[in-house]
């Protein structure tokens, strides 16, 4: 080859795409292309001083392999980088389930604030109040003092289990005998008269017989009681029941039984139980029918009410 100068002549050599040499017709249409791709697709050869033979072919198969390269690191670098932005970018899925969590979690604790809510208005309702013989709250602060109920009955039969005497009981009131059952620990007593004698019981006993029962007459005390959480009225009404009770068992005026009927119709305040209130029913239904057909079993019916509450 031809030296100038004594130094190496310099070819530039500009590669298309396909990393091989480009025809002067294709640079001709590609003066479009960037510098930056210019910098990057062209490289200067020198050539030997020498005699010696260059093998183009290879040189070009080195450059291809180096350009290969260059680029695969480029594209790896994307794709790492691609890869950070997406890992701190929030997935629409993961933000709907931590919002549906954050929901569920307040409506949960609202629900239990408010249940414990309710718990402590209960508890200070109870400080503050007491529970009847039926279950009902009142907020009396009265004492009654009920002393022991003495009187004389027509039994109909002790029975060990409630079913036996309730039994008896419906074969009596279909006979049309009057009937009250009463509890005394683990016995059932099956009253079917009262009266407020041992001579009035015994009269009583041989009447019903005739209408086919099995009597026994005799003396019977129900216990007295002390009955807390009342109010003015219902201590009211628990001391007159042993007063109306001698009354319906006994020969009463009726200037008694319109006077303790007066009396109780004016109690319309301050009744909380609702067994004072079933009571008070009772013994103005017992005071209306006294020595009426009615009238024993009007009797037995406000017997039971009393018992329930003295026995509660």
């Amino acid at each position: 080859m031809d030296k100038h100068n004594g130094k190496a002549r310099t070819i530039t050599i500009k590669l298309n795409q396909d990393g091989q040499p480009k025809h002067k017709e294709e640079g001709v249409k590609e003066q479009a292309a960037t510098k930056e791709n210019e910098a990057e697709d062209q490289f200067d050869w020198i050539l030997p001083s020498g005699e010696e033979e260059v093998d183009w072919e290879k040189e070009l198969a080195d450059r291809e392999k180096v350009t290969k390269k260059k680029n695969k690191y480029c594209k790896s670098t994307a794709k790492k980088s691609s890869f950070k932005q997406m890992k701190y970018q929030l997935n629409p899925s993961m933000f709907f389930t931590i919002l549906f969590a954050v929901v569920i979690g307040t409506g949960f604790g609202l629900v239990m604030l408010n249940v414990l809510d309710k718990g402590e208005t209960a508890e200070g309702g109870a400080a503050s109040s007491q529970v009847g013989a039926s279950g009902a709250v009142t907020a009396g602060s009265e004492t009654a003092e009920l002393p022991a109920l003495d009187t004389f009955i027509v039994q109909g039969g002790v029975f060990t289990t409630k079913d036996s005497a309730e039994g008896i009981a419906a074969s009596y009131k279909e006979k049309g005998i009057p009937t009250f059952i009463h509890q005394n620990q683990e016995q059932y007593t099956l009253i079917i008269g009262v009266a407020a004698t041992s001579e009035a019981a015994k009269t009583m006993s041989t009447q019903l017989e005739g209408q086919g029962a099995e009597v026994f007459a005799k003396e019977y005390t129900i216990d007295g009681a002390k009955v807390e959480g009342l109010t003015a009225e219902e201590k009211k009404i628990l001391e007159l029941s042993p007063q109306v009770y001698q009354l319906l068992t006994g020969e009463a005026s009726p200037e008694q039984i319109n006077a303790y009927s007066s009396t109780l119709n004016e109690i319309n305040q301050g009744l909380n139980h609702e067994d004072l209130i079933a009571l008070k029913d009772k013994m103005l239904t017992a005071l209306k029918a006294n020595n009426g057909k009615d009238a024993q079993q009007a009797a037995l019916n406000f017997l039971q009410s009393y018992t329930v509450i003295v026995q509660t």
